[in-house]
């Protein structure tokens, strides 16, 4: 069986039904996700915060690779997950300069607290939303090429920055 072969059960998840219940499954996922990233941006320790948020975006994808019946490589999920940050350019380098600034006593912290759970989660639904559409479409991880969607990860980016907001108010 080919790396990216899906199973009897996926060929016959066709009916509407079925399909709108993997949809509920990863959209569940995804904002579970979201809260753990929100949760993981918190945390008050420059880049302690980052690995947290990264840990939390490879358990995502093992999800979401498990509801598609798509083999799981923790260090192809973590490769995609960097490729697609550094597509980011401007945003990648502002979350940097706030994990730097975050050090200064009482207002780093102040804006880090405010800034970074919001962009955490906001990668975080991109992430999955970007990987569900290329797993529908028959792709693995190791096929991933972040360049194909750069245009798409941003626009999710970007509107995952407002689902994130809204989440943080709750």
């Amino acid at each position: 069986m080919s790396e990216n072969a899906k199973t009897t059960e996926s060929k016959e998840c066709t009916d509407q039904c079925c399909l709108d219940l993997r949809d509920s499954k990863i959209n569940g996922i995804i904002k579970q996700n979201m809260l753990w990233a929100l949760g993981a941006g918190i945390i008050p320790v420059p880049f302690l915060d980052m690995a947290g948020i990264m840990v939390v975006q490879i358990k995502m994808l093992k999800e979401i690779s498990d509801e598609h019946h798509v083999r799981f490589s923790e260090s192809a999920a973590k490769s995609a997950i960097a490729a697609l940050a550094a597509g980011l350019g401007a945003v990648w380098f502002e979350a940097f300069a706030i994990e730097v600034f975050s050090m200064v006593p009482v207002i780093g912290q102040a804006i880090h607290t405010v800034t970074v759970p919001i962009l955490a989660a906001a990668f975080t639904y991109a992430i999955g939303h970007v990987f569900d559409n290329h797993f529908r479409a028959g792709g693995t991880l190791t096929d991933f090429n972040p360049g194909k969607v750069k245009e798409a990860f941003n626009k999710t980016f970007a509107h995952g920055q407002d689902v994130a907001k809204e989440m943080h108010k709750k």
